[in-house]
């Protein structure tokens, strides 16, 4: 029961320290072999081993051995690699604690650091010491205070760093992928060169081991001379307009950035926009509020930053003084011309307008600007016609961008026949009737007065005048029966009539064909009258012959086969 109650609360110990293991137990990295962090560690028989733990925590040493409950065993330690061997006893050392197979260390000091531990056995099993290590968290610092390093572009410098730890870290230089110049990564030290400008920017050093990671970030400022990369090439501006030159800018530190308008030489400080472009790289805008024509004339971009000479570049600016266009409405239209009313634009461009010039097709009317706006109409156009007019302003200078509107003459109107031969026919009177229904489709843009219909046949032509408004139907009668008709309808406004619609041909019923059907659905009716009261008669006399004279069968007989002949014949000529 005493050796029951042991092996579980090894298996509870052991449990509890293999959760540990998954979460604290690490490899110490490139730098040692065989080696291992933090709470668990397994001594081996292939080999000799290290383990680090941190001060005042826990390691539990673990073996590899097969092992039954009559197996003896024991963990031994000494304290140096020529020291003398100790068997492990809780009750000489506290900090070395044996729950059934597995060895606790608690805590880990001074004192236990430098001790060797492994594990025997009776039947010759001896595991390779494992060396116990008091451990410590990465460190790293720069030389100095100073976390920006200044070079100048094409040299190189040294980066002084100190990092430590137990067991010794590994140091990294997390860099840009873009970055071209070479770098030599030391414990002691960082150098790059020759550099150029795409290494300008931060960076991050990493001391790393098996308990942590600590980073010490810096920035390398590149030194650049100031140079310009690029300027407005020749600027075309309208007077009143906002006008900006660009001048594209190089430099580490920020260059100033100077605008002269070298046809006074005076500096322009008003209206000068700095902005970043990233990475040593500016953009320096110089805008012109309301341009005038004596702003033409060349602009010279200076850039310095004391690395060097400054640098200088020229672009020039050239000013078309126009006005806007006018503002053009159609303020009314007939069948032959279009009214236009043309105001002052808002901008005249430092000018009073002259005249405006009124463009259709190849015709132009000239226009005098006497007041704010004028009212022109334009004559002896075609009716029912789409026209563009442009209009322009002059004010001396030059010609002011165009205006366009667009009007459509008056018109005749035009139709469009709807309708099926099922619809023309009507079904009370089809032998001299037809109803049509008749659409609008273009009124002409003026008011629309009535339709004309003409109906043409072999015999005849008719012309028939009817008021219609918008789309509606219409019954013409008085037609001749069985007589083929073609059908036209031209709508009328007070410019006239419009075109003719297409051809609708039909063709209406036969009056006489119609009587002849009903004189035999009513010859019909009435035999069949005759009939059922032939066949009543028959019935009613063969039964009173049965009653009465019932004895005589030859008489029945004769009686019920007379009344079966005159049924029949009833039937047939149903």
């Amino acid at each position: 029961m005493t050796l029951l109650l042991e092996m579980l609360q090894v298996l509870i110990v052991f449990l509890s320290f293999c959760g540990r293991r998954i979460k604290g137990q690490f490899d110490c990295g490139n730098l040692l072999s065989n080696c291992t962090c933090g709470y668990v560690h397994t001594v081996s028989e292939d080999h000799e081993t290290t383990f680090y733990q941190l001060r005042g925590l826990t390691v539990t040493l673990l073996h590899n051995a097969t092992v039954t409950p009559q197996t003896l065993f024991a963990w031994q330690f000494r304290t140096s690699p020529s020291g003398q061997v100790t068997r492990v006893d809780p009750g000489v050392n506290p900090q070395l604690r044996l729950v059934g197979q597995v060895l606790t260390i608690n805590p880990v000091d001074e004192i236990v650091s430098g001790m060797q531990f492994r594990f025997v056995t009776l039947s010759s099993y001896e595991s390779k010491w494992a060396e116990a290590r008091l451990g410590t968290e990465p460190s790293i610092q720069l030389h100095g205070t100073r976390r920006l390093f200044n070079v100048t572009i094409s040299q190189s410098i040294d980066i002084g760093l100190n990092a430590g730890g137990v067991p010794l870290p590994t140091v990294y230089l997390k860099i840009r992928s873009e970055k071209s110049s070479k770098f030599v990564l030391q414990r002691r030290g960082l150098q790059f060169g020759p550099v150029n400008e795409s290494d300008d920017g931060s960076y991050s050093v990493k001391a790393s081991n098996c308990f942590g990671d600590v980073f010490q970030n810096f920035t390398l400022n590149v030194l650049i001379g100031s140079s310009i990369e690029s300027i407005s090439e020749e600027v075309r501006g309208r007077c009143g307009d906002t006008v900006t030159l660009v001048c594209i800018v190089l430099g580490n530190p920020q260059p100033t950035i100077t605008w002269v308008f070298t046809s006074s030489n005076a500096s322009l400080g008003r209206n000068v926009f700095t902005v970043s472009l990233g990475r040593s790289r500016y953009q320096s805008l110089l805008q012109l509020l309301h341009a005038e024509a004596s702003n033409r004339g060349a602009y010279k971009c200076i850039a310095d930053n004391g690395l060097g000479d400054a640098a200088t570049n020229t672009t020039r600016l050239s000013l078309l003084c126009q006005s806007d266009a006018p503002v053009v409405l159609v303020s009314g239209k007939a069948n032959d011309s279009v009214t236009l009313t043309i105001s002052q634009p808002s901008y005249t461009g430092g000018h009073p307008i002259a005249n405006f010039s009124v463009v259709y097709g190849d015709v132009t009317v000239p226009v005098s600007a006497s007041a704010d706006s004028v009212v022109i109409t334009i004559e002896n156009l075609m009716p029912n016609t789409f026209y563009r007019f442009d209009v322009t302003a002059h004010n001396g200078i030059e010609a002011s961008a165009v205006a366009s509107v667009s009007a459509k003459t008056a018109g005749i109107p035009s139709l469009v026949l709807v309708s099926s031969q099922s619809q023309f026919i009507s079904s009370g009177v089809g032998c001299h009737s037809v109803t049509i229904r008749v659409t609008l489709a273009d009124n002409g843009d003026t008011d629309f007065t009535h339709y004309k219909a003409t109906l043409t046949n072999a015999q005849e032509k008719t012309t028939i005048d009817f008021i219609l408004r918008n789309s509606s139907e219409i019954t013409l009668e008085g037609l001749s029966e069985n007589s083929a008709y073609a059908l036209h309808i031209r709508g009328r406004n007070k410019y006239g009539f419009g075109p003719e619609s297409d051809t609708y041909v039909f063709q209406t019923a036969d009056c006489g064909d119609q009587g002849d059907s009903e004189g035999l659905r009513t010859g019909v009716g009435v035999l069949a009258a005759v009939s059922s009261l032939a066949i009543l008669v028959a019935v009613y006399f063969g039964y009173h012959w049965r009653v009465v004279r019932y004895s005589k069968t030859l008489h029945m007989r004769v009686a019920t086969a007379w009344i079966f002949i005159v049924g029949d014949i009833s039937i047939v000529t149903l």
